[in-house]
């Protein structure tokens, strides 16, 4: 018999277990020069200032900027995954695809910039048993306003003259005064030289006695004087008067006689610290300062603010010295805003105005610009020596023998008719002898004063106060009224 019997062995060849794995990287270039990283920064331009009405369309807008995004997906295990699928929080989907172990897929697209943005990717694939690998990566863009780069301008200018075209500065000429030397008369008259009444030295005008005439001088400020007790027929006398800021200044009498009228101006307010009078006169009295009259001048000023920037300015506010202040007003880039005031100017003025402005952040930028108004001194021409007689009434000599170039006609002069004409009448009757005229101290006693004029009060804007300061001294009686000549 036979017997058998069987048997078997087996190998069994199993797959390695799959160790699986995915990677997904996204990033982003926003500023264009094709380098992605995870956060990049866009700098946005500054806004156009708004344009005015145009006669043709304008411009079509630039496009607006892009962002490019990157998804760049890996299969980093060591076995191959399918039905890879990529989800993007940007709306944008990819896939599916297959990825052999150590493949990688990369993809990109565009998108506006409109503002900050954070984007997530997500990828998942599947290995051969079923298993799922998943993997999530972001990519962020920041947007940032383009800096300011701010700017401000204020320009002060000045009309001083009344033209209508306006400077930095503006000057006002003074006086013009054509002078002649004083020489000895015939029949031995002499030339004596008579000084200010000491009371009246160290006058000043922002307290001495005040009246509103001015002689017809353009001057700031314009002083009076007075030489009494000189012969009738003394001709204009010479004054030299001597000021702290102006200096010395030098006139001639705007009439001659027995009593002469003189004004002298100067470019501000100012101290007398002395004066000289040379006449040609067997008589002389005294030389007293009767008055300061301010000559005030209006002005018309101006502000111009520009915005010099790339960026609006909000609020816009301006200060000035003369206490005015404008404002608040807003700005656009290359906007401008203009300005104008008047004030009254009684010598040199500097006016200075200063323009702040601020950005979006808060950031301030000032600008500051001055004006000025500036009064020439007066000035003097020489003439030659003259000895002749000079006609008892203004109206019988032409103004610039006996006045000077820019003084008034003798029919703007303030005068007194009817003393005119009593020294008229005075000098036709020849032959009645003329008595000697007393020291002006004695004329005082026996004469009663000349009233005296009522003080002018100043405007209320007026750098001048109202009305002398009570300790000033009181204008002198110059001359009684009977033998007083045209002023």
């Amino acid at each position: 018999g036979s017997y058998s019997d069987t048997d078997d062995a087996t190998v069994l060849v199993l797959a390695k277990p799959c160790i699986g794995g995915i990677k997904i990287e996204k990033t982003v270039d926003a500023d264009g020069d094709g380098v992605f990283h995870d956060t990049e920064t866009y700098t946005a331009p500054a806004a156009a200032a708004a344009s005015g009405i145009q006669c043709v369309p304008p411009p079509p807008p630039p496009p607006a900027p892009q962002a490019t995004w990157k998804i760049v997906v890996t299969n980093t295990g060591d076995c191959d995954l399918t039905d890879v699928r990529i989800a993007d929080s940007n709306g944008k989907s990819f896939g599916p695809i297959s990825l052999a172990s150590g493949a990688s897929e990369t993809y990109t697209y565009k998108t506006d910039i409109t503002c900050d943005v954070v984007n997530v990717a997500t990828a998942t694939g599947w290995d051969a048993r079923g298993g799922s690998y998943s993997d999530t990566d972001d990519a962020t863009v920041l947007v940032l306003a383009k800096p300011c780069i701010g700017g401000i301008k204020i320009e002060k200018t000045v009309d001083a003259d009344g033209d209508g075209v306006f400077h930095d500065i503006e000057t006002i000429a003074g006086s013009s005064f054509s002078v002649s030397s004083v020489v000895a008369g015939g029949g031995g008259t002499p030339t004596v030289d008579v000084d200010l009444k000491t009371a009246h030295v160290g006058a000043d005008s922002l307290t001495f006695n005040r009246e509103s005439d001015v002689g017809g001088l353009p001057d700031p400020v314009v002083w009076h004087f007075v030489l009494n007790g000189l012969d009738k027929d003394a001709p204009p006398a010479q004054l030299k008067a001597t000021f702290a800021n102006a200096g010395t200044i030098t006139v001639m009498a705007r009439d001659g006689g027995g009593t002469q009228h003189f004004y002298v101006g100067t470019p501000g307010h100012d101290t007398l610290t002395g004066a000289k009078a040379t006449v040609c006169s067997k008589e002389t009295g005294q030389l007293v300062l009767s008055h300061v009259a301010c000559n005030e001048r209006t002005v018309t000023w101006k502000i111009k603010v520009t915005n010099t920037g790339d960026c609006s300015l909000d609020p816009v506010t301006i200060a000035d010295s003369n206490g005015k202040s404008f404002g608040s007003i807003s700005l656009a880039k290359g906007a401008s805003k203009t300005y104008t005031y008047t004030t009254k100017v009684t010598g040199d003025t500097v006016n200075t105005a200063t323009a702040t402005g601020l950005d979006a952040a808060g950031k301030p930028y000032t600008d500051t610009d001055s004006a000025s108004v500036l009064f020439g001194k007066p000035t003097t021409i020489c003439a030659p020596p003259s000895r002749t007689a000079v006609p008892s009434s203004l109206s019988d000599a032409p103004a610039e023998e006996i006045r000077g170039e820019v003084l008034a006609s003798p029919a703007e002069s303030p005068a007194e008719p009817a003393a005119a004409e009593e020294d008229a009448a005075t000098e036709e009757e020849e032959a009645v002898p003329v008595p000697v005229p007393p020291a002006a101290d004695e004329q005082a006693e026996e004469q009663p004063p000349a009233e005296e004029p009522a003080a002018v009060a100043a405007a209320p804007d007026s750098p001048c106060p109202a009305g002398g300061a009570p300790d000033s001294p009181a204008p002198e009686a110059v001359v009684p009224s009977e033998t007083r000549g045209a002023r």
